[in-house]
């Protein structure tokens, strides 16, 4: 590996990553809402959630030298090979932040509650609706849909689909690239 290319190859471990993550929080989101029980502390339920941020954390991190040397070449006037190296880390960025806040924005809880959703289907008394996407406040009332798919709201809603569209990026950008560049 030549001093010069290992950017572009931590660059290309971070996508990897990245997808690693996005399928992991899809796998465990789906295994704790089919095993998920009301006896167990909503902290347990939490650890693959943490796991999916350090997936996401480490995939930024990998993304972080292709970024410096993107920048670098931007402002040496390579404008297409710098923004080509500069996007694996906005896109890691980018997916993190769909998965963890722009998930809660596509379908946020007043909107829920709005609609109905946060009433007895989801295990609650109506007079405890509005604890329908607060699980923490009132632990005893966690048996939900929402605290039982809360992973995989994360992921499918927000981290899927910005993965979907930072793969296509990526896919356009190299299939523009040079084959001598590659």
């Amino acid at each position: 590996m030549s001093l010069n290319n290992w950017p572009d190859r931590l660059a290309r471990w971070s996508s990897i990553m990245l997808t690693v993550t996005v399928i992991f929080g899809i796998a465990s989101g789906a295994v704790i809402a089919i095993i998920w029980r009301r006896e167990v502390s909503w902290e347990t339920y939490q650890l693959p959630g943490t796991v999916a941020l350090f997936g996401y954390l480490l995939a930024a991190l990998l993304s972080l030298p292709s970024f410096v040397a993107g920048l670098w070449n931007v402002l040496r006037g390579r404008w297409q090979i710098g923004l080509r190296r500069m996007v694996y880390l906005l896109g890691a960025v980018l997916v993190f932040l769909g998965a963890e806040l722009g998930s809660h924005y596509l379908v946020p809880c007043d909107l829920v509650n709005a609609l109905g959703w946060g009433t007895p289907d989801w295990g609650l008394p109506p007079d405890y609706a509005h604890y329908a996407c607060e699980p923490l406040v009132a632990p005893s009332l966690t048996n939900n849909v929402y605290a039982r798919g809360h992973l995989l709201h994360h992921t499918l809603l927000g981290g899927l689909p910005l993965l979907v569209v930072y793969g296509f990026v990526l896919r356009r950008w190299r299939m523009a690239q040079p084959a001598s560049t590659i």
